[in-house]
C-alpha cells in the first residue's frame, strides 16, 4: 500500500515490539531492569566534562510525551521563540516552534494525543534510550550538555503508525542546526529529493543514525542504506543477531535490540521493554552523543571511526552472519579514549574485526599488521586514506596467508586493492626507518560471500544408483533466496526410490521438488514437499531425477536429508 506524504511517496515502518511492565514494579525488579545487559555490554564510562556547548539530537518519530521522567529535562528549547505569541520570532518559517515541531500537522504540538499513547509510543521510547546512555556517562552534566529536539512526523489523524513525513523531519532538523539525527525507522523508497535532503545533512557534518530494518533479510532498508547514513543491526541478549534483524555488508555496528528498558508514554513514570533495530539505533545515538559531547569539534567521520575502530568483534558468536553485522558491538569506554587521544588510535586495532582502520606512523613503531577476521570471505579490500605527498612512494608489502600478493608503493594502490581469501598481512620495509610512512591510514573491510550460495548452489551431477543428499547446512539453518539442484543419473534399467530422514522447511513457502528427467517442468513433477514433517517415500518413473530446492527471502529452517537408491 502506498502512503502519500505531503511532498513525496514513501512508506516507513516503525520497528520495535512491546513488552510492557507496570510503573508499580517493585524496587527489586526495577534494580534488575536498571542493570540490564542491554546497557552494561556497551561499557559506558563515567565522565566529568564542562558543558561548553549543547549537543542537539533530533529524534524524528511519531510523537512524544515531553513530561515523561526519562526525557523531560532533556528537551531542547528554542530560546529565539516566544511560546504562544503566534509569531515566527526567529523567522525560520515555523510559528512557535519552542520545543520542536509537528511536521505532519504543521504546528508546534509534538505531544501524543490522549488515548493514542499506547500506539504512538515510539518517539518517547527512542528519546529515553538516548537520555539513559548519556545520563549513565555524564550523570548530572548530561542535562546541561545533551538536548533532544522532538520532531513529530506522523499526523494526529493518521490511521496507521507508519511514518509518513520522515524526510521532511530531517529537513527541519537541518534547518535547526542539530548535531545528530536519529531515524529509528526504516522502509520505503525515497525520491531523489528525499535523498538530496540526506546528502544535505551529511554535507553539514550531521551524523545520521538509522535502523536497518526488522524483516529478516540480508538487506538494509532506507534510509540506512543511503551512503553516509550510519546503519545499525540488532542483537539478542546473547549478542547473537536478533532473528528478525536485517543484516548485510552495509551494516556499521550491531547493538542490543532485545529486552531494552525504555520509557513508555502512557504515564510519566511508565516503562517497558523495547526491541528491534529501533532500540539498537537509539542506543547507538546515545553512544554518538557522548563522543560528540566530549569532542564537539569532531567531524562526522571521526565519531563514526571512533565507534567502529574500538568495537568488539561479535562474528565468532554469529558465524552465519560473519562480515554482515558491521565492526561489532560498541565499547564506549575505548571509543572515548580513541577520540580524545589521536596518538593512541593505533592501539585499538583488532585483527578479528571485519572492518576498520590501520594507522601507520613512525610514532607507534609498528611495522606489521595481520587482518584475520572470523569467517569465510571472498577477500579483504584495503583502501589508503589521505596519503601525504612525502609518503606516496613508501613501500608496502601485502600478503595473503604466507604468500606475497603485492609489493609496491602506497600511491599505486590509492584506489584500493582486494586481497583474496580470509587473511591478509600488511608489512613495511623494516630495513630502513625512513621507509616507514610519516602518517598513513589504511581502511579495510571484508568482501562477504553471497549467503544464498553458502551451503549449496547451481546444479550438482550425481552418477550413482544410491547415495545421500542434503541441503548441506549441517547444524545451521539453510539460507534465504537459495536455489539448488541435484541431477541424479542411475543405470537405465532402474527407477529411483527416495526416502527422507530429516525434513524441516518453511511450510508452503520453501520447497523440495522432485522431477522425472532433467527439466523442471509441470508435466515432470514427482512430488513437492515443505513443512516440518518427514515426507512419504516416493519413486521415480525413470532413471533420471532432478531435485530442486528453492527458498524465499524470509524465514529459514533446519533443512533436509534424503536417501536414494535405484531399484
Amino acid at each position: 500500500m502506498k502512503i502519500i506524504s505531503k511532498l513525496f511517496f514513501t512508506l516507513i515502518i516503525i520497528g520495535g515490539s512491546l513488552s510492557l511492565f507496570s510503573q508499580a514494579t517493585t524496587d527489586s525488579v526495577k534494580s534488575t531492569i536498571l542493570s540490564s545487559e542491554a546497557y552494561s555490554v556497551l561499557n559506558i564510562p563515567k565522565l566529568e566534562i564542562s558543558p561548553e556547548k549543547e549537543i542537539v539530537i533530533a529524534v524524528i518519530d511519531d510523537g512524544f510525551r515531553l513530561s515523561h521522567d526519562a526525557i523531560k529535562d532533556f528537551i531542547y528549547t528554542n530560546n529565539k521563540e516566544i511560546p504562544g505569541n503566534l509569531i515566527d520570532d526567529d523567522n525560520n518559517g515555523y510559528i512557535d516552534d519552542y520545543k520542536g515541531w509537528d511536521i505532519s500537522d504543521n504546528d508546534s504540538d509534538v505531544i501524543i494525543l490522549k488515548s493514542n499513547e499506547a500506539d504512538y509510543y515510539h518517539g518517547t521510547f527512542i528519546a529515553s534510550l538516548i537520555t539513559r546512555i548519556v545520563s549513565e556517562s555524564l550523570e548530572e552534566d548530561a542535562r546541561k550538555k545533551i538536548k533532544i529536539l522532538p520532531i513529530k512526523v506522523l499526523s494526529d489523524n493518521a490511521t496507521t503508525t507508519a511514518i509518513r513525513d520522515g524526510y521532511l523531519g530531517i529537513k527541519y532538523a537541518i534547518d535547526m542546526g542539530v548535531d545528530i539525527i536519529c531515524c529509528a525507522w526504516s522502509g520505503g523508497n525515497p525520491s531523489q529529493e528525499e535523498i538530496n535532503i540526506i546528502n544535505q545533512a551529511l554535507q553539514k557534518n550531521i551524523i545520521i543514525i538509522s535502523s536497518a530494518g526488522n524483516t529478516y533479510l540480508e538487506k538494509i532498508d532506507f534510509p540506512a542504506s543511503i551512503p553516509g547514513v550510519f546503519a545499525v543491526a540488532s542483537l539478542d541478549t546473547l549478542l547473537k543477531k536478533k532473528r528478525n534483524s536485517n543484516y548485510g555488508m552495509r551494516i556499521d555496528l550491531s547493538l542490543p535490540g532485545e529486552k531494552v528498558k525504555a520509557a513508555y508514554p502512557i504515564a510519566d513514570n511508565a516503562w517497558f521493554y523495547g526491541e528491534g533495530t529501533s532500540a539498537a539505533a537509539g542506543l547507538t545515538t546515545g553512544c554518538a552523543a557522548i563522543l560528540k559531547a566530549i569532542s564537539p569539534e569532531a567531524q562526522r567521520h571521526e565519531i563514526i571511526e571512533a565507534l567502529k575502530n574500538t568495537a568488539s568483534p561479535i562474528d565468532s558468536l554469529n558465524i552465519r552472519y560473519c562480515g554482515k553485522l558491521g565492526a561489532g558491538l560498541p565499547n564506549l569506554t575505548d571509543a572515548v579514549k580513541y577520540i580524545l587521544n589521536s596518538d593512541s588510535e593505533h592501539s585499538f586495532f583488532n585483527s578479528k574485526r571485519p572492518e576498520g582502520t590501520i594507522y601507520i606512523s613512525k610514532k607507534n613503531n609498528q611495522q606489521s599488521w595481520e587482518i584475520n577476521p572470523v569467517g569465510a570471505y571472498q577477500g579483504i579490500k584495503i583502501i589508503p586514506d589521505k596519503i601525504e605527498k612525502k609518503d606516496q612512494n613508501k613501500e608496502i608489502y601485502l600478503y595473503t596467508k604466507d604468500s606475497l600478493f603485492y609489493h609496491g608503493t602506497v600511491l599505486e594502490i590509492k584506489e584500493g586493492i582486494q586481497l583474496p581469501g580470509n587473511k591478509a598481512t600488511i608489512r613495511l620495509n623494516t630495513k630502513k626507518r625512513r621507509a616507514i610512512p610519516n602518517k598513513l591510514k589504511l581502511n579495510y573491510f571484508v568482501e562477504t560471500i553471497d549467503s544464498t550460495s553458502l551451503f549449496c548452489s547451481d546444479i550438482q551431477h550425481i552418477n550413482a544408483d544410491k547415495g545421500i543428499i542434503s541441503d548441506n547446512s549441517g547444524n545451521e539453518n539453510y539460507t534465504n533466496n537459495c536455489t539448488c539442484s541435484w541431477l541424479i543419473n542411475a543405470p537405465e534399467s532402474k527407477r529411483i526410490h527416495f526416502s527422507f530422514t530429516d525434513f524441516d522447511t518453511e511450510a508452503k513457502v520453501d520447497f523440495v521438488w522432485l522431477f522425472d528427467g532433467k527439466i523442471a517442468h509441470q508435466d515432470n513433477i514427482i512430488a513437492k514437499f515443505s513443512g516440518p514433517e518427514i515426507p512419504p517415500s516416493v519413486t521415480s518413473r525413470t532413471n533420471q531425477v532432478l531435485i530442486w530446492f528453492v527458498t524465499d527471502d524470509k524465514h529459514t529452517a533446519k533443512g533436509w536429508t534424503l536417501q536414494f537408491e535405484g531399484k
